[in-house]
């Protein structure tokens, strides 16, 4: 039920709109949507570092910072990564 609630606000298919998460306070509805969307990222998270190992946590986490990998949210415009990995 919240999944067809919260893409009936933002899905324009749905008769929604995107800049519903421009708006704030943000609509409930968006706000549970995006915990339930979300709700086991911290599991998957520990699941992932467990399985590496703490030898390539710090790794993995810097390469993740870097502007051409993880950085790319925080630029105006949207530059689409290499497949090149790079050297960390």
């Amino acid at each position: 039920m919240i999944n067809r609630l919260g893409k009936s606000l933002f899905e324009p298919q749905n008769g929604g709109d995107y800049n519903v998460f421009l708006e704030r306070p943000l609509n409930p509805v968006i706000l549970v949507y995006a915990a339930h969307d979300s709700r086991y990222m911290l599991v998957l998270h520990e699941q992932y570092i467990a399985s590496i190992g703490s030898s390539w946590e710090h790794r993995v986490l810097h390469a993740s910072n870097m502007p051409e990998r993880g950085g790319w949210w925080g630029k105006e415009v949207y530059t689409m990564p290499s497949s090149e990995a790079p050297e960390f």
